[in-house]
């Protein structure tokens, strides 16, 4: 019977407290400029000391229910604006709030300088913010182009739609020692090893803020980050609800004498829906058309010297225009003379008609090459779920596609190109997990320098062993000659056989031009100029604050795992029927303490990370801020970085026609027996072909037939190659290792008169293991005798002459 009553009356005991304990209360209004009267969207609704709340929509409109027991405080707040309170005593459907429009100094809240929100005053280090409202107001094409405008940042630009910023450092295409994150997601090309500018990443009505870092930051983002580390937030969907769209338009080549005026085209559309402040979702899409500029730079290029110098095509035989490709492909028409001669083809005494003269072949411009028809289309979305007021989780999305221009070590179309990046994230009051991968497709990429060169050999070969006469520079040397025993200058001679052996070469525009063209860069590396690149990347990591549960300092620490896994099939790395597979991980820990009554924050980190193929490297940073006044404090820093050699460092085996580029790991260096059969510095080799041809052409003169002038023009040359000991100048490779960087900084941040914020500081950083490339020319088979001499000793030199 007691059971029985229990039972019974259990549906009575749950709705008796319905009226109280579980009682709801129904709030909704319009949040408006006190000024103007327009609606305020994106504002904050808060019940202070809860995480109960929610944003107004794009009407200013909010809509909420709590279970906070009356009266109770709702707090409202937007950039932009003095923040107010309203006192709730009753549920009630209309209300009415306005909030005056305010513009305070200072009061920016970052997080990038420490990991923790922070204000900008006291960031222990330098750092750059730009919120929501420069953004809306940017004079630019693109938010991304706003980097350029900040205090201390160089901006290379190799097309329309890949900037590449950097702060503090070495400056070019394709930074590789700037971090940028987006949503906490690095945002590098897997392959690369650098960010592809905005290609792949937020939507300009998806953007909240951004932060910059200058200098250094390994002690808390690890590997990379030398010369900047920059962070790209995008909108809550709790908070930055409702439909918005953007439409841009503008025109490009105004004036422009190689293209006439194109249009300039953006179309951009987001939404984001959230529902009892519980679960939310954003969706967002963004799209640029334009044709792109023009690489028109026709400047001589002396690819010794990596300098210009002063000539074009009708005055420099050897011209290489810098934006012109195939005209890489060159040889010395002296020793081709000197091989027609041997052969039989010319008379000995011919060779002394031709001038000590590089020749390079007549190439094509970019314009013909490359496709400028650039486009970018991005697409994004996420989905976030509130498990408890204090823990969310987000499962995010981003995929982007384009044409653009990239310049590395040669000029590249990435054509069609994508790059995909889906996160899963946890995020508590004092923790945060995460796990995003990166997935990368070239597409229908090629390098347009390598076009160039394999089309010019497609049409007519440089030189092919069973055509010699077929052979571009068979007959450019042939043609020379017919010129100069006809009486031409040499000027003359040079332009008659240049037109002699370029008969027949296709020209832009016609079928059998596009025809050949498609075919090359539809080719894979190294018989065409396609590259295949579908490398990705696995990232995993976690953060604890213990902010708040220690009560004499404040403490974070975190780890990281990163798994690489490259894939270009043999024609950028060396993974040709293999498997390339790179691991890194990392811990860190960083702690801040205050003294003498706040006006001291001392903050120290520390991170060790561990490569595959690198020993492990500690970076620490150790700073301290100190308040001089109200909102004005001194700052004084010391921080670490290190950057790893890329994957293209380390694995590339990618044949040009200048020759190969290869990776600095042992494996590399063995592969090609650099170790055992070093090879000489370009200078040093230029050096002895000047010599054996000065002495080659003294010898005919002196009456030596042609065997012995250049038996005796080898021996006597041979010595460019030694130093001042007699010893060969030989290249060894050293180990390859991390870059590092070491930097101090003293700076300044405060607001004066309560109207001039100033911030000013110095700094100091010092390189080592700086990474570079090495060119060498390796002769393949060692120094050996010389054929037909009787001579016994051996020599480097006919093999790289």
């Amino acid at each position: 019977m007691k059971g029985l009553l229990l039972h019974s009356s259990l549906p009575l005991l749950l709705l008796l407290p319905a009226s109280g304990v579980f009682a709801q209360t129904h709030l909704a209004g319009t949040v408006r400029d006190k000024n103007t009267g327009s609606s305020i969207s994106s504002t904050t609704v808060l019940i202070p000391g809860t995480a109960e709340g929610t944003y107004t929509d794009t009407r200013g409109n909010f809509n909420m229910t709590t279970h906070h027991p009356l009266p109770f405080s709702l707090v409202f707040s937007a950039i932009g604006y003095r923040s107010d309170t309203l006192q709730v005593t009753a549920a009630s459907d209309g209300l009415e709030i306005t909030l005056s429009p305010t513009r305070v100094l200072g009061r920016e809240i970052v997080v990038a300088a420490s990991r923790v929100p922070e204000n900008i005053l006291t960031s222990p280090v330098s750092i750059e913010h730009i919120g929501l409202q420069e953004i809306n107001q940017a004079p630019a094409a693109d938010f991304y182009d706003l980097m350029g405008h900040v205090k201390g940042v160089d901006m290379v630009t190799s097309g329309l739609l890949f900037s590449t910023p950097t702060t503090r450092g070495f400056a070019g295409s394709g930074n590789v020692g700037l971090n940028q994150f987006v949503d906490g997601m690095d945002n590098q090309a897997p392959g690369l090893n650098f960010s592809v500018g905005n290609v792949v990443g937020l939507s300009e009505l998806d953007i909240a803020n951004i932060e910059l870092l200058p200098g250094a930051a390994s002690a808390l983002y690890g590997a990379g980050g030398t010369n900047g580390t920059l962070l790209l937030t995008s909108k809550d969907p709790f908070q930055y609800q409702g439909l918005s769209a953007l439409v841009k338009g503008g025109v490009m080549h105004l004036n422009d004498p190689q293209h006439k005026a194109t249009p300039y085209q953006q179309y951009a559309v987001r939404y984001a829906k959230a529902f009892n402040n519980k679960f939310a979702f954003k969706v967002n899409a963004d799209y640029t058309k334009a044709y792109d500029w023009i690489a028109s730079d026709y400047s001589d290029y002396d690819k010794t010297h990596f300098t210009v110098k002063a000539g074009d095509r009708r005055s420099d035989p050897a011209y290489n225009g810098v934006n012109v490709y195939g005209d890489e492909s060159s040889a010395n028409i002296l020793d081709i003379a000197q091989g027609l001669a041997q052969a039989g083809a010319i008379p000995p005494a011919a060779v002394g008609l031709v001038p000590n003269q590089v020749v390079t072949r007549t190439g094509y411009d970019e314009k013909d090459l490359v496709d400028y028809n650039t486009f970018n289309l991005k697409l994004g979305g996420t989905l976030a779920y509130k498990i408890t007021p204090g823990i969310k989780a987000t499962l995010e999305a981003h995929w982007g596609q384009g044409t653009t221009v990239y310049t590395g070590t040669d000029r590249y179309s990435l054509k069609k190109f994508n790059i995909g990046q889906y996160k899963l994230q946890l995020d508590g009051k004092h923790f945060m997990l995460r796990a995003y991968t990166t997935q990368e497709d070239a597409g229908d990429a090629y390098n347009a320098t390598a076009l160039g060169q394999l089309m010019n050999e497609g049409w007519k070969p440089s030189y092919d062993p069973a055509n010699p006469t077929g052979s571009w520079f068979i007959q450019y040397t042939s043609a020379f000659l017919l010129a100069k025993g006809m009486g031409s200058t040499d000027e003359k001679a040079h332009q008659s056989a240049r037109a002699f052996a370029d008969n027949g070469m296709p020209q832009p525009g016609t079928a059998r031009f596009n025809r050949l063209k498609d075919s090359v860069s539809r080719i894979s590396i190294p018989k065409g100029a396609l590259f295949t690149d579908k490398s990705s990347l696995y990232h995993y990591d976690g953060l604890y604050d213990f902010t708040g549960q220690i009560p004499f300092v404040s403490l974070q620490i975190g780890g990281s795992y990163r798994s690489y896994r490259l894939n270009s099939d043999g024609t950028i790395f060396d993974d040709k029927n293999k498997k390339i597979t790179i691991g890194q991980w990392g811990l860190f820990a960083q702690a801040a303490k205050k003294l003498l009554h706040d006006r001291v924050k001392l903050t120290g980190a520390i991170r060790y990370d561990k490569n595959d193929n690198f020993e492990g490297k500690w970076t620490p940073r150790i700073a301290a801020v100190f308040t001089v006044a109200p909102e004005n404090n001194i700052r004084v820093s010391y921080q670490t970085g290190y950057q790893l050699p890329t994957n293209q460092d380390q694995y590339i085996d990618l044949l040009v026609q200048q020759g190969r580029l290869i990776g600095g790991l042992p494996a590399m260096i063995a592969k090609y027996n650099l170790n055992g059969n070093p090879g000489f510095l370009v200078p040093v080799v230029e050096a002895y072909g000047d010599k054996y041809l000065q002495e080659y052409a003294a010898n005919l003169q002196a009456g030596d037939g042609d065997g012995v002038a250049s038996y005796k023009a080898a021996v006597a040359a041979e010595t460019t190659l030694k130093d001042d000991k007699g010893n060969y100048q030989l290249y060894r490779f050293k180990p390859l290792k991390p870059e590092s960087v070491h930097s101090f900084e003293v700076g300044y941040r405060g607001i004066i008169g309560k109207k001039l914020m100033l911030d000013a500081y110095v700094y100091s950083s010092n390189y080592t293991d700086k990474l570079v490339s090495i060119f060498v020319v390796q002769p393949a088979g060692g120094a050996q005798p010389i054929q037909g001499t009787g001579d016994p000793n051996k020599y480097y030199g006919p093999q790289l002459i």
